[in-house]
């Protein structure tokens, strides 16, 4: 598999017996099945031997997504058989790794603006990021491939000032074009983020 793993893209091999070990409920008819099933774009993470040489199974942690309507809270991405850790909408990140997908709706300098797909601004977490986060882009209206990218390349989405109300609180509406960020964090602060442009609701 050619992958892109710690800024860097690199291939892995992948005996054809080794399987999707666990996968979130939101693709729970890929757990078990074999690594051809994984398609562009798909966020895994790889268990191998002590020596790193052989990959022994695989974990689906997020396959990017057209249309994230009806995700209020991302939970379907985090449940089941995900191995990914969900760091909550509304609450303080927790310093353990951990992982947050929500719609990118502000970038500045040197923190990301999340929101779930709720809308909801209260719930929206300020996530802090540096010049050594891993940023990755997927724009998944287009045929290329995700690529390795700065994080100042970030692009958030475009939401009018109509669609908030005097609350910070979204109106969602297929009428716009959203960023979808996955972020791993550690101590509270984005070590990789992955964007996936052109979303829709």
């Amino acid at each position: 598999m050619t992958v892109l793993m710690r800024g860097a893209e690199m291939v892995v091999p992948v005996e054809i017996d080794v399987v999707i070990k666990n996968a979130p409920s939101a693709y729970n008819y890929l757990q078990g099945a074999d690594a051809l099933s994984l398609a562009k774009g798909d966020v895994v993470y790889f268990r191998t031997n002590i020596s790193g040489s052989t990959v022994k199974d695989i974990d689906l942690i997020y396959r990017p997504t057209k249309i994230f309507k009806g995700s209020g809270s991302f939970s379907e991405f985090f449940t089941g058989g995900s191995v990914a850790q969900k760091a909550s909408f509304g609450t303080k990140l927790p310093s353990e790794r951990a992982y947050i997908l929500g719609v990118v709706t502000d970038r500045r300098n040197g923190s990301l603006i999340v929101y779930p797909g709720s809308g909801s601004g209260e719930d929206a977490m300020d996530i802090a990021y540096t010049n050594d986060t891993v940023t990755y882009i997927y724009d998944l209206d287009s045929r290329e491939d995700p690529y390795i990218a700065n994080s100042s390349s970030i692009s958030k989405s475009v939401i009018p000032k109509r669609a908030y109300d005097d609350d910070d609180n979204i109106t969602f509406s297929d009428e716009y074009t959203y960023s979808v960020a996955l972020v791993r964090t550690v101590d509270r602060t984005a070590v990789d983020i992955i964007v996936f442009e052109n979303a829709e609701y």
